[in-house]
């Protein structure tokens, strides 16, 4: 099998692999940074050990809840720009030819499409006339902003397990308490 293959085929799946553990390396980096930075924070907010799994919690929670808005604010605002794209295209007639149409094609347009939506909303686009659209800056915006009451962040398993933290939490908090009350009846001097 290896004299039919060569050694190409196995070059480019280790090179595959590589690049795959390498990204889910720096993945794993970004997110201990991340906790390393809500566990200091956690710790100058709250000397009490409790209050300090309490606030991580409510931190994580907090980042969870921003990084989930601030997608859904981009891919709103951006599926927005492309609307309006697209609609002013087809009033050009661009799309009248629809000859040579395939998914591919309409992937790589939609991409182009969302690229340039963007590149005008900040004012980058190579064609001004973009740059200066107030329509589509507007429609951009409203998109982005309409996007952050639409998205769903928490679903049913995310309830779940915030409620399982809580009562986890409570069970933790009273533990702790039973052991302090436990430790100050064995310490005190009659």
């Amino acid at each position: 099998m290896r004299r039919l293959l060569g050694k190409t085929p196995n070059v480019a799946t280790s090179a595959e692999m590589a690049q795959s553990v390498s990204n889910r390396g720096l993945a794993e980096a970004g997110n201990s940074i991340l906790d390393n930075t809500l566990t200091r924070v956690a710790d100058k907010i709250s000397k009490n050990p409790m209050g300090k799994v309490a606030t991580k919690d409510a931190l994580n929670t907090i980042t969870k809840l921003g990084k989930a808005l601030g997608l859904s604010y981009f891919t709103e605002r951006t599926e927005e720009g492309v609307q309006n794209l697209v609609s002013s295209r087809y009033q050009k007639g661009d799309y009248d030819n629809a000859e040579g149409y395939s998914l591919l094609s309409g992937a790589a347009n939609m991409a182009n499409l969302g690229l340039e939506a963007n590149l005008a909303y900040y004012g980058i686009h190579p064609d001004n006339t973009l740059n200066t659209d107030k329509d589509l800056i507007n429609e951009m915006k409203i998109g982005g902003f309409t996007g952050l009451f639409m998205t769903g962040v928490y679903g049913a398993r995310d309830v779940y397990e915030g409620t399982k933290q809580v009562l986890t939490d409570n069970k933790l908090r009273g533990l702790t308490a039973d052991h302090y009350a436990d430790a100050e009846r064995d310490n005190k001097i009659d």
